[in-house]
């Protein structure tokens, strides 16, 4: 996994509803602030069939995915130095960062947690990836579709 940062957190977007954004899925590349797509025209319920909680994912606009390689027990990559010891909740923190964030922005945003393995394959996780959180988005009522 490309770490995108000192955690080694992996930001991908599913794009279901979004204004000037093909539905897929997308890595974000925050070294050149770039969407890379992963996989084109992702359906939602294909993602939601992952999820112990699938409602959310199916009704939202876009997602966001919060994924990890820490606890691997992986050295850091060879062109990165060491890294602070990981507690392995960066995902599940910055997810309710995102909440925050989309409440601030006038969206609404819903935490989703528990996913069968498929997940990974589905949005191009490396093999192992420990763990993966999705933010499920939506515009504001009034402003939806």
């Amino acid at each position: 996994m490309d770490r995108d940062g000192p955690t080694g957190l992996g930001l991908y977007v599913v794009a279901n509803r979004v204004d000037g954004l093909d539905a897929g899925v997308y890595r974000y590349r925050p070294q050149a602030n770039l969407l890379i797509e992963v996989e084109a025209a992702q359906p939602a319920r294909r993602l939601a069939s992952c999820a112990a909680e699938p409602a959310p994912l199916l009704a939202a606009d876009a997602v966001l995915g919060f994924a990890s390689d820490a606890g691997l027990g992986r050295p850091p990559g060879r062109h990165q130095g060491a890294r602070a010891p990981e507690d392995g909740l960066a995902p599940v923190k910055s997810a309710y960062r995102a909440v925050r964030s989309a409440d601030a922005l006038g969206l609404s945003g819903t935490v989703v947690a528990g996913f069968v393995d498929a997940i990974g394959v589905l949005l191009g996780l490396p093999a192992g990836n420990p763990c993966c959180v999705l933010v499920a988005l939506n515009r504001a009522s009034a402003e939806a579709h």
